[in-house]
């Protein structure tokens, strides 16, 4: 179970990232990426988007903080001994808050270099910080024993994408894009666990699990507007990643019987490996202006499945091995949508939501052990915000959010003298505010 956190808090990273720069009405409008421009900020959205800009240059940054987050979670566990003689007779299973910590700020700049065509390049930065912790107890008869175990956690976070588009006006209303992006992710657990063996100390240790990937993206917008609508459409070509993974994990072992005490301090490392991970997928959008004061806009998008074997390292007992471990992608789409209404000279306030469903299941085996885990998240975000053009040359964007996410988990794990047995639904709600500046000249 040593990955179950880093699972969870991965995945929402990931999940939240979506659009890549967040200042203007268009993501007020619940995250719209492929209509609505938003000057500079599109090099990282719908690239055909770019000449839209209203004049020859333009700066944007922004910052985005979590003001708050808490967490609630229910789940089950059970477990089957060998041999038969060991019962179970009762397990309990508890998450702590993991008091998460996140900020984002992201700048961005464009130019037209001629009448058709606007460049631009970008850099996005997003820091995430969690601190969980876990308590299980076990017990049994024939023999009597009570085994808990409490763990505490540090896991961070960080993704860097650095951006290049182009933008191309063709004929009439009709403009074309192009967008590279290359990302790099790091992500570093540590963990120190203790264990109880009828009220005895039993077990003390200690893990650091540290991945870094680099990943490389094209994406591909389309973009049909007149004075009152735009239709715009995304395909992304899918990720290609390298990966490498570093692990190390010390243990004591039987504290309780000092004669019979054991431990161990590993590490190992793998190598740099390219997969082609996540699928190709599709985004399409519409915006329309309803009046003078007010407009809707909506959005959807799919991922196609994809499976890919992940470098990994596991435990076997006291050693270390490098494995394969088998993820698929199974399900990832969205849809999103809101309104926008002209409040005052300049003075747009924009709300809307986006919904987002992700599904995935990992399995990873060894000489000792297997483990099948299944997690389903479903992400709801709420946007309320205000885009103020100050003047021809700036505009100010102040807006908040809520996210509300589901993670449900099962997992199933096989040792060579114990089956378990993992449910787990957790629900996290979090609030974020953020603040964007834009300038033209």
């Amino acid at each position: 179970m040593k990955n179950i956190s880093m699972m969870i808090c991965a995945a929402i990273l990931v999940c939240a990232a979506l659009p890549a720069f967040a200042s203007g009405t268009g993501e007020n409008m619940g995250g719209l990426m492929t209509v609505v421009a938003e000057g500079p900020y599109d090099v990282g959205r719908n690239p055909a988007l770019l000449p839209l800009m209203r004049k020859d240059h333009a700066i944007g940054y922004d910052v985005t903080a979590q003001a708050y987050s808490s967490l609630s979670s229910t789940g089950s566990l059970g477990a089957t001994f060998t041999p038969p003689t060991t019962v179970l007779t009762s397990s309990s299973l508890d998450f702590t808050d993991p008091d998460t910590q996140k900020i984002a700020g992201a700048l961005a700049f464009a130019t037209k270099v001629t009448d058709t065509i606007t460049v631009g390049i970008g850099v996005l930065q997003q820091l995430q910080k969690d601190t969980p912790g876990m308590n299980m107890r076990l017990t049994t008869i024939s023999p009597s024993s009570t085994l808990s175990s409490k763990s505490d956690s540090e896991t961070v976070s960080s993704e860097t994408d650095l951006y290049a588009a182009a933008g191309m006006r063709l004929m009439g209303n009709l403009t074309l894009g192009i967008q590279l992006d290359g990302k790099s992710k790091y992500s570093s657990e540590r963990e120190s666990t203790v264990a109880y063996s009828s009220g005895n100390l039993d077990e003390t240790g200690g893990k650091i699990n540290e991945q870094r990937d680099l990943q490389a993206t094209v994406a591909l917008g389309l973009l049909y507007h007149t004075d009152a609508m735009q239709i715009g459409f995304m395909v992304n070509s899918g990720t290609f990643n390298w990966h490498r993974q570093s692990y190390s994990e010390n243990k004591s072992e039987k504290l309780s019987d000092p004669p019979n005490a054991t431990g161990y301090n590993v590490s190992a490392s793998t190598s740099w490996e390219g997969r082609y991970t996540d699928g190709p997928s599709l985004v399409l959008g519409g915006h329309y202006r309803l009046t003078s004061v007010m407009s809707v806009g909506a959005e959807a998008g799919y991922l196609f499945s994809r499976s890919y074997d992940v470098p990994a390292i596991s435990m076997a007992d006291t050693t270390l091995e490098e494995i394969d471990s088998e993820r698929e992608v199974e399900r990832v789409y969205f849809a999103g949508g809101g309104a926008s209404f002209l409040i005052a000279d300049g003075m747009t306030l924009a709300f809307g939501g986006r919904f987002l469903n992700y599904k995935l299941n990992q399995a990873e085996k060894n000489s000792k052990k297997t483990s099948d885990v299944d997690m389903e998240m479903k992400l709801l975000r709420i946007v309320l915000g205000l885009d103020w053009r100050v003047n021809e040359n700036m505009n100010l964007v102040v807006f908040g959010a809520m996210d509300r996410t589901v993670a449900e988990l099962g997992m199933k794990m096989s040792e060579t003298d114990m089956t378990m047995n993992l449910s787990l639904e957790n629900t996290t709600t979090a609030y974020s505010v953020g603040f964007g500046v834009t300038q033209y000249f």
